[in-house]
């Protein structure tokens, strides 16, 4: 190995050591950059979602994740970031109803939606639905799709 490859292993071997440090610790996991920042842990799961964005047409799409403050959507037609929204899901029996605005902007590729405002019924059932998609995949990031 020449001398300058050596440096180049060694220095990179410090930069990495707090960041393998910190992952033998529980602190950070293989595909954080840093302290997970969402609010409520977040599940993979396909529910057919209706967004109503004022003064334009219903769009019908699935959500990717969802926790108990937010989803994400893919979609090749994305919303632009501020937008306000209306959205109802149709979990297995129930209608759940959020006013939301999005947060992020993927063009063709999706939506990060932030819940504004949510009833406590609904917010219920969400929470109970979210619980039980944990409980049928122990140790997965996420539960069934639908």
């Amino acid at each position: 190995m020449r001398g300058q490859d050596l440096l180049e292993l060694k220095a990179s071997e410090t930069l990495m050591a707090p960041i393998a440090f910190l992952r033998s610790q529980g602190q950070m996991d293989a595909t954080s950059h840093g302290r997970e920042r969402r609010r409520y842990p977040r599940i993979r799961a396909k529910i057919p979602i209706e967004l109503q964005c004022s003064g334009t047409a219903p769009m019908r799409t699935a959500t990717d994740e969802i926790s108990l403050c937010g989803c994400y959507i893919e979609t090749m037609f994305t919303l632009d970031v501020g937008s306000k929204l209306h959205l109802v899901f149709s979990l297995t029996q129930d209608k759940i109803e959020a006013n939301a605005i999005v947060v992020t902007k993927y063009p063709q590729v999706g939506n990060g939606i932030d819940f504004v405002e949510v009833s406590p019924e609904d917010r219920l059932k969400l929470s109970e639905y979210i619980s039980a998609c944990e409980r049928e995949a122990p140790g997965a990031t996420g539960g069934p799709t639908q």
